[in-house]
């Protein structure tokens, strides 16, 4: 028995060390679960946007019932999460990066949260994008 004891801590401590290897997925600050699955390629953030963010980090999130475009991503150099909101014509997107509890309000009063760490906003008061963001419209 203390052998079968001893083999899975030493299992368990193998597979503690390995979740840490340099080069593995991103982790998430806030627990956002869309960093729990791999990228793909639709994860790609489109060309305009701009910002302190590591492209290779992002995740898209989904697109809301007015047609604006979200991902989500990492701060470049850190694990600080980051929305990236692009509007239809996809001129003036913007990044907005914090810590837990992120509410972000766009310049034409839409507020953005994680689903995971909502401050303001509900499923009873938003918009689910993608089982990740909460997304108000102005007025709404």
């Amino acid at each position: 028995m203390r052998r079968l004891t001893a083999a899975g801590l030493v299992l368990g401590g193998i597979l503690f060390l390995t979740a840490c290897v340099p080069g593995s997925e991103p982790t998430s600050q806030t627990g956002s679960p869309i960093f729990d699955r791999a990228r793909t390629a639709a994860d790609e953030l489109p060309a305009t946007v701009d910002g302190n963010v590591d492209p290779n980090t992002s995740r898209y999130a989904g697109e809301d019932s007015a047609g604006n475009e979200y991902w989500v991503t990492n701060e470049t150099d850190s694990n600080i999460e980051c929305i990236v909101y692009v509007p239809p014509d996809d001129a003036d997107n913007l990044v907005f990066c914090s810590g837990p509890g992120l509410s972000a309000t766009t310049a034409d009063g839409r507020i953005i949260e994680f689903a995971s760490s909502p401050s303001q906003l509900s499923r009873d008061n938003a918009e689910l994008v993608g089982d990740t963001l909460l997304v108000k419209a102005p007025n709404s």
